[in-house]
């Protein structure tokens, strides 16, 4: 009996240790990878400084191409860098994660120039309001589902991703990628209702997913190719996310190491 219980408590701690381990390995091929394109840029950068080419030459180069074209996993990564005093990453965080002006108070254009002002901004926002997201984006939403029913606002029954939206929509998309569990959670909450579905609500949401992730990504591209397999066009991006989630989930493990 003895035995039995201590083969249970082992099976039951490799339950556990298995995940964590698989977890913390792809955790460090991430900051692998992202080392390795930050120390290609930086290295380019070296050179750079050497012939005196002109500044834009910086960010827009295929090495720190390299840098966003490792997605929203490596964000914390990046934010790090920030802290130690890397402002050239800035435009990398942005990129990557579709944080529009308003939502950093980033008003005044001399903040675009000047990037310690921009890398101060993009942390106090990681440090203070992202950590409050959910909240906002109810707030937010509420406001936007408001001023919907409003009859100045009616949608396009023909096509609604063609209607006019009111200033509520863009605040949505001011949050960025930060948003995207929440829209797919209300547009998953339209499209599979029992009954009635509201075809505009699910367009538009649909809509802002597409927007913040791009459409012509390869991975939406596949479940748009195969929409017929569904009821309904707006299932696409409920089914990518069921898919792709983790590559768009900020993972904090990354943050704390």
């Amino acid at each position: 009996m003895k035995l039995i219980k201590l083969k249970c408590l082992i099976l039951a701690l490799l339950m556990l240790i298995i995940p964590a381990c698989s977890e913390l390995s792809k955790d460090k091929d991430l900051k692998s990878r992202f080392n390795q394109a930050y120390n290609g840029w930086k290295k380019y950068i070296k050179e750079f400084n050497q012939k005196k080419m002109p500044i834009d030459h910086l960010i827009y180069n295929k090495y720190y191409a390299k840098i966003i074209l490792l997605g929203v996993p490596v964000l914390p990564l990046i934010v790090k860098k920030l802290r130690k005093g890397e402002c050239l990453l800035n435009h990398a965080f942005l990129k990557i994660s579709k944080l529009k002006e308003r939502e950093m108070e980033l008003f005044y254009l001399y903040a675009y120039k000047d990037t310690k002002t921009t890398t101060l901004l993009i942390l106090r926002w990681w440090d203070y309001k992202r950590i409050k997201i959910k909240d906002r984006f109810k707030k937010r939403y509420n406001r936007f589902l408001n001023s919907l029913n409003k009859s100045s606002f009616k949608l396009s029954s023909s096509n609604p991703r063609h209607s006019v939206l009111p200033l509520e929509y863009d605040d949505l998309l001011t949050m960025g990628i930060f948003i995207l569990p929440y829209i797919i959670h209300e547009l998953r909450a339209v499209v599979y209702v029992k009954g009635y579905i509201d075809n505009q609500k699910a367009a538009i949401l649909s809509q802002i997913v597409m927007k913040l992730v791009n459409k012509d990504s390869s991975e939406m591209k596949k479940e748009i190719k195969t929409k017929q397999e569904f009821y309904f066009d707006y299932d696409v991006p409920v089914v990518w996310w069921k898919k792709y989630k983790d590559k768009w989930i900020i993972k904090e493990i990354n943050a704390n190491k």
